[in-house]
């Protein structure tokens, strides 16, 4: 038979020495500890429910105990914030051990080790905790300021102090480039100098070194006292063309050759139209160009240009390494009117600069859109042009877009050149007896010109001023 007996009755039953506390029993309570209240076994006054003045026992928190030594497994636990690469991998997996690129040939989950090698080096395991270290070491730190992934192609950003908007955003090797620019830059250019506009740059732009001035060539002295010979295209065999007979080659006492023209005050202006306008914007894309006689009467004389790549730039590729001087000379064509710039106008050098040479068309009204050269090419002869149609006119662009700011910053001094040319229009009486005839119209005057080349400018500028 069982029986139940209750422990404080028991206690009481023996009398109150059986404890070994005087005047205590031990009886069930309710005990409140930490905000709960729960029963406990207490020690209380015989005849009370009060728990006696006794300290509070510590709840007792069974620490855990630490596992057996186990050689190279257990071992002092790293804290790890990221999630560890070695739990991760599974076979078949590329995995980079200490710089070296590794597959993933077996794992025991077990033993928590991975088995790893390639062709040129043996298999060889490691413990998880091990790859996890040299992981650590080889992961790349993140850059400082992941501004440049939260772009993208329209976006306005504020870099290196200059409002920008964005033209072409690529992921996939993390460069970006502006409308007004045609250099590409990293997505750590964009997070080193790339703010949202407003707010305060990171960092200053770096200044760019500044270049060692080149070896000047010593300059061609085209002066009439320094010709040693001179010879017309027509009487060295050369057939076609309407100027053969006013074409001359001049030869130079220092060995050295230019184009020697006179065909006429208009063809003279031309010339040096194209030299002067080039010469305010700092551009050097015409070959050296003077007015004088040198034999025939008064006409301009241009320098040879030298080392010549090809005698048919259709037969050059035209690429982003042509694009900065032919945006030059498409822009300064635009203002001066000169619809002629066809493929034998257009001279590519060994060191792959491109020259504009046989200046002397100019006064029409310019009929394209230097803002959209994608739309149509500028020049009616333009043969070249076809080689940068579509996506690479997209690509062409900005570089015309980058120049014709030039033009803006420098526009009252071309203004006060164009302008300059009605002071000398006695010498152009002869040329325009009969009209002078261009491309897009018949004109009287020299000043019919000249205001064609200052629409041409504002058209240029969208009527912007410096």
């Amino acid at each position: 038979m069982q029986i139940e007996i209750d422990l404080a009755d028991l206690y009481k039953a023996q009398g109150e020495t059986s404890s070994g506390r005087p005047g205590l029993v031990k009886r069930k309570v309710a005990v409140k500890r930490g905000g709960k209240t729960f029963q406990q076994y207490r020690w209380v006054k015989a005849g009370t429910e009060e728990p006696a003045e006794v300290k509070p026992v510590e709840e007792l928190v069974e620490k855990p105990k630490k596992p057996p030594a186990i050689m190279g497994l257990n071992k002092p636990e790293k804290k790890i914030e990221a999630k560890e690469p070695a739990s991760e991998v599974k076979v078949g997996s590329i995995i980079n051990v200490g710089g070296r690129i590794l597959q993933v040939k077996s794992i025991d989950s077990e033993k928590e080790t991975v088995t790893v090698g390639s062709s040129f080096v043996e298999d060889e395991t490691h413990l998880f905790e091990d790859l996890n270290v040299k992981a650590a070491k080889d992961k790349p730190k993140p850059e400082k300021s992941d501004f440049a992934s939260g772009l993208k192609a329209g976006m306005t950003i504020n870099f290196k102090g200059k409002d920008k908007k964005i033209q072409f955003y690529n992921t996939d090797v993390k460069t970006v480039a502006f409308f007004d620019d045609p250099a590409n830059y990293t997505f750590a250019d964009i997070n080193k100098y790339g703010v949202m506009p407003g707010e305060e740059p990171k960092a200053k732009a770096e200044p760019k070194p500044k270049k060692k001035p080149a070896k000047e060539k010593p300059a061609i002295k085209m002066t009439p006292d320094n010709v040693v010979s001179l010879k017309a295209l027509g009487d060295m065999g050369v057939e076609g063309g309407i100027n053969v007979a006013t074409t001359n080659v001049v030869k130079f006492k220092d060995g050295s050759n230019g184009i020697y023209k006179t065909s006429g005050a208009i063809s003279t202006q031309g010339e040096m139209n194209f030299k002067e306008i080039s010469k305010i914007l700092g551009w050097d894309n015409a070959p050296e160009t003077v007015v004088g006689d040198f034999g025939k009467g008064e006409g301009s004389c241009q320098s040879w240009v030298q080392d010549i790549a090809t005698d048919d730039i259709n037969d050059v590729e035209m690429t982003k390494e042509h694009f900065d001087d032919l945006a030059k000379i498409a822009v300064v064509d635009m203002i001066t009117g000169n619809w002629d710039r066809h493929y034998n106008n257009v001279k590519l050098d060994k060191s792959g600069k491109v020259w504009a040479i046989d200046n002397d068309t100019w006064g029409d009204e310019t009929q394209y859109d230097v803002n959209n050269m994608r739309k149509r090419g500028y020049a009616c002869k333009l043969t070249w042009w076809s080689k940068i149609r579509g996506d690479k006119a997209d690509s062409f662009q900005p570089y015309a877009d980058k120049y014709v700011k030039d033009v803006v910053e420098h526009k009252d001094e071309i203004t006060k050149f164009i302008k300059s040319i009605n002071k000398n229009e006695s010498k152009f009486k002869d040329d325009f007896k009969d009209g002078y005839k261009g491309k897009f119209g018949e004109y009287k005057s020299v000043k019919d010109l000249t205001t064609n080349m200052l629409d041409n400018l504002d058209r240029v500028t969208g009527g912007q001023s410096g």
